[in-house]
């Protein structure tokens, strides 16, 4: 199974996209984090497959989180996500 790491602030979002992966025919195991800090705290102690990211985001946002991303050798695989300002 395969470990996702979502990166979200906005929980309703975080929640239906958790959801969403959970019930996936592939079958994703999905731990969530609500900033970069939180995330780069989770990957010290739980090794991911792929990281998905908002960008915006308090704390530490997903541009920080992407430079700090690129300085690991053991980086995940990540994609960035961003709605800001849609409606």
């Amino acid at each position: 199974m395969k470990r996702v790491l979502l990166v979200e602030d906005d929980t309703t979002i975080a929640q239906l996209t958790a959801n969403w992966l959970n019930q996936h025919p592939d079958g994703f195991s999905v731990l969530t984090a609500k900033h970069g800090r939180e995330t780069l705290d989770l990957l010290a102690c739980h090794p991911v497959d792929i990281v998905v990211s908002d960008l915006h985001m308090p704390v530490m946002d997903g541009f920080e989180l992407i430079a700090h991303l690129h300085e690991r050798t053991d980086q995940p695989p990540h994609h960035y996500h961003d709605c800001h300002g849609c409606q």
